[in-house]
């Protein structure tokens, strides 16, 4: 009785202080959108203003690249904090994952091929999952949108969905820069952690390295299981 007694006494001040960080990262970012939207306002502002002076050009861009940057990182700070809140909130039904990644490539397709890049199908017909039809839809997304930030060579991404026996898979296959060790794949599910490509923002295509934690917390309330794993094609 007094080990289980100590053992709370120990843990909650713990779970207040876990409750506390969850509830500021929130609360900031919420009050970060409204100063992020002045700025884009003026920015705007300034641009037409300016229209006639070409050469101010370069640091008016440079400014509204920074604010659309910061917006997303204030987006997926809220939205990672509120999913790792949910709890009861999860609608499980049945789900078409054959859909659902049909569905991505045609909203990626295009971006893709700006890019200079494809995304190739290989996707077994009538893919059924149980799950939270948002969450799992915003997993895939994810992991598209990574691959065709992030790969190399030819450019064909591999956008697969595969049911064997009794295991269903989804998953993202491409080329890619190899800058990070074998033994540290599993930590690019951790907040903030990229490799060492994608902290390069010059071309404005990298992020902050909360995408995949975000897909980790989507695989979590979803009872899923992500892998990440490099191939020798050689």
């Amino acid at each position: 009785f007094f080990m289980v007694r100590l053992s709370c006494l120990i843990v909650r001040p713990l779970e207040e202080s876990a409750r506390k960080q969850k509830q500021f990262v929130a609360d900031a970012g919420h009050e970060l959108k409204t100063p992020l939207s002045v700025i884009a306002t003026n920015m705007d502002i300034l641009e037409v203003d300016l229209a006639d002076q070409p050469e101010e050009q370069e640091w008016i861009d440079s400014t509204n690249r920074q604010v659309t940057n910061m917006r997303r990182l204030v987006n997926d700070l809220i939205v990672l904090s509120k999913m790792e809140e949910r709890e009861n909130d999860i609608v499980l039904s049945e789900v078409s994952l054959s859909d659902i990644a049909y569905e991505c490539i045609q909203t990626f397709s295009q971006i893709a091929i700006a890019q200079g890049k494809e995304l190739v199908p290989s996707i077994d017909e009538g893919v059924r999952v149980r799950g939270d039809e948002p969450a799992i839809r915003q997993l895939m997304q994810i992991f598209v949108d990574n691959a065709i930030k992030y790969s190399t060579g030819d450019g064909t991404i591999l956008v697969e969905v595969e049911k064997a026996g009794r295991t269903t898979s989804f998953a993202t296959r491409n080329d890619w820069v190899h800058d990070v060790e074998i033994r540290e794949l599993p930590t690019l599910f951790d907040r903030f952690v990229r490799g060492e490509r994608s902290r390069d923002r010059s071309g404005g295509k990298a992020g902050y390295g909360l995408g995949l934690s975000i897909a980790r917390a989507i695989a979590e309330k979803n009872g899923l299981k992500l892998e990440v794993d490099e191939e020798d094609a050689g």
